[in-house]
């Protein structure tokens, strides 16, 4: 049980890492999140819904390939 704790603030400590070493990725994460609100307001209702899973495909994206990037 112990394991499964250290793994978990080993990934934390990973993401956050990762972040610090690359502000960009928080920059682009913030507008990517603008964008989608905005785009929820102008899109119609039933196309709308599509969207967030969109959003989220393309921010974890952002992470794994900024993560993946030498220093």
């Amino acid at each position: 049980m112990g394991s499964m704790g250290d793994d978990f603030r080993g990934r934390w400590a990973f993401v956050g890492r990762t972040l610090v070493n690359r502000p960009w990725l928080i920059v682009s994460w913030v507008v990517l999140a603008i964008v989608a609100v905005a785009a929820g307001k102008v899109v119609p209702q039933p196309w709308s819904a599509g969207i967030y899973p969109v959003v989220l495909f393309v921010a974890l994206l952002l992470f794994s390939r900024a993560s993946t990037q030498k220093e």
